[in-house]
């Protein structure tokens, strides 16, 4: 499918998913998949239609979101099998960035310290076929987009209550655009997590005092 096909059928499920139509796991794991190509495929498009913070808000964030609510009530007769369902959801949603990650890098050509790009292990044909149909983005957005997994996935090890995988993942996201202040932000809560009180003023000043300042995710 082509963009504008991508699109309408985002639209279609995102009606279903707001509106509680058919199975709900079903359609996130539809949508996730469309999100992810048209990131792949045309991310400059993607961009301009914030499709990035979609993916993050309607697929993953409020989904979670919704389940750490109904953990935390410890009266709710059904708290264990809601911590499993959210232990499956926040590794579902790992597995999900770190392979969008991967076909990012292996899609446009990045070579990142931390990402070994899908091509190394040998791609199918199927896969070569989709980067082929690739729009190349500029530079900036390459970046851009990998921070933006890169946060999510520090995001998410930090709701696993894994501190120093979440740290690890922010430090990447720094390295890639060290002006943006957003994983600033991120470490300072980690560091806010430990009681490092030295630590969270240091990355929140550099986050407020970045060239990009922090923003609500």
């Amino acid at each position: 499918m082509n963009c504008a096909q991508l699109s309408r059928r985002a639209n279609e499920l995102k009606k279903q998913l707001s509106e509680g139509q058919g199975d709900l796991r079903v359609v996130r794991y539809n949508l996730q998949n469309v999100y992810r190509e048209l990131l792949v495929t045309d991310l400059e498009y993607a961009l301009d239609k914030k499709l990035e913070q979609e993916l993050w808000n309607n697929i993953f964030k409020n989904h979670i979101s919704s389940l750490q609510a109904k953990v935390r009530d410890k009266m709710n007769p059904k708290r264990s099998e809601l911590q499993s369902m959210l232990t499956l959801t926040l590794d579902s949603a790992t597995g999900f960035f770190l392979q969008l990650l991967h076909e990012l890098c292996s899609a446009f050509d990045l070579e990142l310290p931390f990402c070994v790009k899908a091509t190394r292990f040998g791609v199918t044909k199927k896969l070569r076929k989709r980067f082929q149909k690739v729009v190349i983005p500029q530079i900036s957005s390459c970046l851009y987009i990998c921070q933006y997994c890169l946060v999510h996935l520090g995001d998410l090890a930090r709701y696993r209550n894994d501190n120093d995988q979440a740290h690890m993942y922010y430090n990447h996201a720094v390295t890639l655009i060290p002006t943006n202040g957003q994983p600033y932000n991120q470490l300072a809560i980690v560091s806010a997590g430990k009681s490092d009180q030295l630590s969270m003023a240091f990355y929140y000043i550099r986050s407020t005092r970045s060239n990009i300042p922090s923003q609500p995710l």
